[in-house]
């Protein structure tokens, strides 16, 4: 083996000279060959493991996020990913960032933004991404989930655009009117009151703890600006919390908890005529089964107000966090981020086998016709409402003050105390639950 050596460098010496011969001649002005230049090789890329704590793990959510890492695996080898599933509630997630044991890309729930965002524990992306070319404009976007205080952390991975679905089939056997742009809360209670059987357990239309957009189209306050203190029992909002109430108790449009739970009416199963669906689309067709037509309506407006309709449109992100760029990993956290966002990965949230029960993140496959190819004819408005919907406040213990509601609602909706009791109970309650929140 030393023989080999020697000689290997004997020969390599022979070339050095003769190439350092050959160049003088050049520099004399000789006529000779051009000399061919060889390009210094590039630097060996760093092996790198990254830690992904990821949300996604019902099966077809985690097919998206195995393909995805995948494709990164595939297109930087000498990145290595480990992916593990994250932390099962929101106070061992905040112990995790408190022993610094959280991964390198870290699926944040929406909610604990307002958590971690003071901690100082979430990567500001901005200028790594900019570096890797990647087009923000290319991608949907919900900044206070993204992005704390000005600055951005991570990227979609969930987008929840929520619609208004109805029964066409139902409108058309009972003769009522199709929904139309024109319509108000008072045209569609009107028309799920025409619609709802509850002796044959079928109702026009359901009412949930999801309140959030009743107030946001009234244009009624329930936080106040700090998002210390709710404003549930105000004016305005126990105006709010009667008209939904009624919706079940003077209209029978909707059912009661009781009746909920009794006859456990759906949408696909032709128990509502109407329902707020989260990005419906293929999943919801196959549901269906042929059972009947279905359709996105426009969502209904306030009658008096002047606010735009707007839904709930939510979702998750992937964030790149302090500890990548503390272990050196932050480029590599951000080059494998953006393989999410290939169309390889993103088809996969249409391809009509999963239903991961969100609206692609990469805009182009969003709106692509094979995307929005009927059923239904008006796939469109999923989209078109991104813009004028809203997401959910982040403050710290937005679910806490959630919780309280449902069960404060459903006495009411029960008939077992007042709209007014409610809106006092919710208020008084919700308080409590911000002040107790985990931080």
């Amino acid at each position: 083996m030393s023989a080999i050596r020697r000689s290997a460098v004997l020969r390599g010496a022979a070339t050095a000279l003769a190439a350092t011969a050959l160049a003088a001649c050049g520099a004399q002005g000789s006529s000779s060959q051009p000399v061919a230049t060889v390009a210094p090789a590039a630097p060996a890329k760093r092996p790198a493991t990254l830690l992904l704590s990821n949300d996604w793990t019902s099966p077809d959510r985690r097919k998206i996020i195995e393909a995805w890492v995948a494709r990164a695996n595939r297109v930087y080898p000498h990145i290595k990913t480990d992916l593990a599933d994250n932390a099962d509630t929101q106070e061992k997630i905040i112990a995790q960032f408190a022993a610094d044991q959280q991964g390198d890309l870290v699926m944040v729930d929406q909610h604990l933004i307002p958590v971690l965002g003071p901690k100082n524990v979430l990567e500001d992306i901005s200028s790594t991404m900019a570096t890797l070319r990647f087009d923000f404009n290319s991608v949907y976007d919900i900044a206070n989930i993204t992005s704390f205080a000005g600055k951005r952390h991570g990227i979609l991975v969930q987008l929840n655009s929520n619609v208004w679905v109805y029964n066409k089939n139902i409108f058309q056997q009972f003769g009522v009117a199709e929904p139309t742009a024109a319509w108000t809360w008072n045209d569609h209670v009107e028309a799920a009151r025409k619609l709802s059987k509850p002796d044959e357990g079928r109702w026009g239309m359901n009412v949930r703890a999801d309140m959030y957009p009743w107030f946001w189209q009234a244009g009624v306050d329930y936080l106040t600006p700090d998002g210390k203190k709710t404003l549930y029992d105000s004016g305005p909002a126990r105006a709010v919390w009667q008209h939904v109430v009624e919706i079940v108790t003077r209209h029978r449009a909707a059912p009661s908890n009781l009746e909920n739970t009794a006859k456990m009416p759906t949408f696909q199963n032709g128990g509502l005529a109407t329902t707020a669906q989260s990005s419906p689309g293929l999943p919801l067709t196959k549901q269906i089964d042929g059972k009947f037509v279905w359709e996105i309506m426009p969502t209904p407006k306030h009658p008096s107000s002047g606010k735009p309709p707007a839904l709930v449109v939510t979702g998750h992100n992937w964030a790149i966090t302090k500890r990548a760029t503390q272990r050196g990993n932050l480029t590599e956290s951000a080059q494998v981020l953006i393989e999410l966002y290939d169309k390889e990965v993103q088809v996969l949230y249409n391809n009509g086998t999963l239903a991961p029960g969100s609206t692609p993140i990469l805009k182009s496959v969003a709106s692509s016709a094979d995307a929005l190819k009927p059923p239904p004819q008006n796939a469109k408005v999923i989209l078109d409402q991104i813009p004028t919907g809203r997401n959910y406040d982040k403050i710290v213990g937005f679910l806490d003050m959630h919780r309280v509601i449902g069960p404060e609602l459903n006495k009411a909706l029960d008939g077992l105390q007042s709209a007014n009791d409610t809106a006092a109970a919710v208020q008084q309650l919700g308080d409590a639950a911000l002040v107790n929140a985990a931080r």
